[in-house]
C-alpha cells in the first residue's frame, strides 16, 4: 500500500474533520460480534502542525496489548449509551482528558475486527476522532498507562519514520508495517486506525 503524502493544508483538524463529514465508515453488525470497544484519536493544534495521542498501555498480566503503543480506550460496559460515550469514557479514566467539555466529536472510522496474539478475538473496536484544545491537560492513570505522546501527523505521513517489523506467531515470523518514533513502535490496529485517518486528512 502506498503511504499518503501530505499536500499544503493536508492533515489539519479542518481537513480530517471535513473529511470526516462525508466519510461513510465500514460498521459490524451485532451479529458480526457482541463485544464491543470504543478508542478515542484525539487530534490537538500545535507548532509542529496536528498532533495526535498515543499512549503506551501498562505491562499487564494477561493483557494481549500489554506495553503496546495505543489510542485510548476500552471495552464496553452495560452503561455505556453507545460506544462513543465508551471511547469518551476510557480517555477520561485513562489519560483525564474529559472529551464531553473540551473536545470536539469530528466523526467516527471503519470498525476492526481485533487481534490478540495473532489471533482474531470476538471483540470489534470502533474508532472515533476528536479534536481538543492546544493546552489540554493528560493526567495517565498507572494501573493502565506507563507514558503518554503527542505525535505530529506529518511525521507519520512522511516516509521517515516508516517501517517494518518482524512479529513471531505460531512459529512463522511476518514483517508488518509499523511507524518507529523514538524509542517506540506504532503497529497493529493502532497502525490500521491511523492509517485511515491520515487518508482521509489528504
Amino acid at each position: 500500500m502506498t503511504p499518503p503524502t501530505p499536500s499544503t493544508n493536508a492533515l489539519s483538524i479542518e481537513a480530517i474533520g471535513k473529511g470526516l463529514e462525508s466519510y461513510q465508515y465500514r460498521a459490524r453488525s451485532n451479529a458480526d460480534a457482541d463485544k464491543w470497544a470504543g478508542v478515542a484519536a484525539l487530534l490537538r493544534p500545535a507548532d509542529t502542525g496536528t498532533e495526535v495521542l498515543l499512549i503506551q498501555r501498562s505491562d499487564q498480566p494477561g493483557d494481549p496489548w500489554s506495553g503496546h503503543m495505543a489510542l485510548p480506550g476500552g471495552r464496553a460496559i452495560d452503561e455505556d449509551p453507545s460506544i462513543r460515550h465508551t471511547a469518551e469514557r476510557e480517555t477520561f479514566e485513562e489519560v483525564g482528558i474529559d472529551l464531553a467539555n473540551v473536545g470536539q466529536y469530528l466523526g467516527r472510522l471503519d470498525d476492526i475486527a481485533a487481534v490478540g496474539r495473532g489471533k482474531r478475538i470476538n471483540l470489534t473496536i470502533a474508532p472515533h476522532v476528536f479534536a481538543t484544545p492546544a493546552n489540554v491537560e493528560t493526567v495517565a492513570n498507572p494501573r493502565e498507562v506507563q507514558n503518554i505522546l503527542w505525535i505530529p501527523l506529518r511525521e507519520l505521513a512522511a516516509k521517515t519514520h516508516r517501517s517494518e517489523m518482524t512479529y513471531e506467531y505460531d512459529g512463522m515470523s511476518l514483517r508488518l508495517p509499523c511507524w518507529r518514533w523514538q524509542e517506540h513502535v506504532v503497529w497493529g490496529l493502532t497502525y490500521n486506525i491511523l492509517e485511515m485517518m491520515l487518508r482521509i486528512g489528504i
